[in-house]
Formats: structure tokens, sequence, C-alpha cells
């Protein structure tokens, strides 16, 4: 009896075994083959998988130009429906100068400020809070650099 389950015991540890090595090894060549469902980071896939060298276009980015330049180069106007002179709201002035349309800023001690555009329109906001749009052209960075900026 001690025999039998010796004899038992040694039996389904080599089928653990074999079982173990048989599927390590088909695996290994599905790996190989690139035909792995899921293939990990360090496995071998196909080879088409990745594009051929010289076969993806490269995406051009404009180089060297402000945004203003290349608006007026197209023809745009940033917020085409407002007049010379029209109040607008502080997240149009944000966005007017960190779009590079502004060339003119120049802000008032009763918090008003006058941006003139590139187009040569001039339009009129009222900052939250002293030296705000100081801030802000601050920390627009290489597009506001050619902003003239006065205060009182």
């Amino acid at each position: 009896m001690r025999y039998f389950r010796l004899l038992v015991a040694l039996m389904a540890v080599l089928f653990v075994n074999l079982s173990c090595g048989l599927l390590g090894s088909a695996e290994k060549n599905e790996t190989m083959n690139g035909n792995s469902s899921d293939a990990t980071p360090g496995s071998t896939l196909a080879p088409e998988a990745y594009p051929a060298p010289g076969s993806v276009e490269l995406l051009a980015y404009p180089t060297g130009e402000n945004p203003s330049q290349l608006l007026e180069k197209a023809g745009a106007m940033l917020y085409p429906e407002l007049k010379d002179g029209d109040t607008i709201e502080w997240y149009q002035v944000q966005g007017a100068v960190y779009s590079g349309m502004v060339k003119e800023i120049v802000q008032t001690h009763d918090l008003k400020v006058y941006l003139t555009f590139v187009d040569g329109r001039t339009l009129v906001s009222t900052a939250p809070a002293i030296d705000d749009v100081q801030k802000i052209i601050n920390d627009c960075g290489v597009v506001c650099q050619g902003i003239k900026f006065a205060t009182e």
C-alpha cells in the first residue's frame, strides 16, 4: 500500500512536469512565430506589426512663425463679430493675448484694459484685479514677446 501511494505520487509529478514542458515549448514556438495572442513587452512580434522604415510620412510643424502671422496670411480674424470699441469678457482677452492677435495693450488705473489687435481694432475689457493682464503676458511666453504694454 505504501509503495502504491509512492508510485501514484511519482506518476502525478511526472505528468505535471511533462505537461508544463510541452505547454511551455508550444507557447515559445507561437511567440517566436508571431502567433501569440498576448504578446508581452519582451516577446518577439511579427515583422508586419511595425511599418517599414521610410514608409510613414512625417508631419511638418510650422517653424518660427508667430500665430498672428499665420492667421494674417490666412486672412482670418479673431472675434470677427466684434467692431472697434466693443467690450469683451476677460476670458476673451486671455484668448486674444495667447493667440498672438494682440499687438498693443494699455491698462488704466480703473482696471480698464484696451487691446489693439493686429487687424487695427481696439477692444475694451475690465481686468478682475490690477496687473492681471501683465500676468497673462508673462505666462504667454514667445507668442507675446512683440506686444507693446503700457500701464497708468
